[in-house]
């Protein structure tokens, strides 16, 4: 038996925007390589660094100059929206990521280029900055699917993306070519009706009364996300 699906009330989504979203302790503002560059270079100029793009497109970066094109051009991406996170206690820079294959006609759009330093990884600042961004692009803006895709090797990506409410939907077998290496990707995604129950999850999660005096959770934000 065939079936149709109904039609839906959807009029498009705003493409993105370069916003400045604060939250408690990271704000995200539009990447600006005159003032990110320098202190970025001195968090991933270190070879024990160079395994954060193991699996991105670009770098690792041997050199400042190399890193400072790599910012410049990350600036005016037009397809690629990058942002960085700042730390709000000190003001650096700590990471980078970007918004991208936004298609606003069909509300769908993606995170990624995610590049933690080790200033950011593993806090509570870098779970606020995605959920800042996730808040901004499915709520502010009203997309009906995000999604986060990675290698299917990145073992640490896939976690995360688990850990952060996205949904597996499976594996593009040879998606592309990447550093001369064949790409099989794992897709995840959020939407729309899944995104309230999950915005809930990171509100109560970053709630400071989830926290004790020593800084650390009391419940994991896996113990808030829903069940799916």
């Amino acid at each position: 038996m065939n079936s149709t699906p109904k039609k839906l009330n959807w009029k498009g989504a705003p493409p993105p925007e370069r916003v400045k979203l604060k939250g408690a302790h990271v704000t995200i503002v539009p990447l600006n390589a005159g003032d990110h560059t320098a202190p970025l270079y001195q968090l991933i100029k270190d070879p024990s660094e160079h395994f954060t793009y193991d699996y991105l497109p670009t770098g690792p970066f041997h050199t400042f100059a190399e890193f400072e094109d790599h910012m410049k051009e990350c600036e005016i991406n037009e397809e690629y929206l990058f942002f960085s996170i700042l730390r709000n206690r000190d003001g650096m820079p700590v990471g980078t990521f970007s918004l991208l294959n936004f298609v606003p006609e069909h509300g769908t759009i993606e995170v990624g280029y995610i590049r933690f330093t080790k200033e950011l990884r593993r806090t509570v600042g870098a779970t606020e900055a995605i959920y800042l961004l996730s808040h901004y692009a499915m709520t502010t803006l009203g997309y009906r699917r995000y999604e986060w895709k990675c290698n299917n090797l990145n073992e640490p990506s896939k976690r995360a993306a688990e850990r952060f409410g996205f949904t597996f939907e499976g594996i593009f077998r040879q998606h592309f070519v990447m550093k001369d290496r064949s790409r099989d990707s794992a897709w995840y995604s959020i939407i729309d009706s899944e995104w309230p129950a999950i915005d809930a999850a990171y509100l109560a999660w970053l709630d400071p009364a989830n926290f004790d005096a020593d800084g650390m959770q009391k419940k994991s934000l896996g113990e808030f996300m829903p069940n799916k």
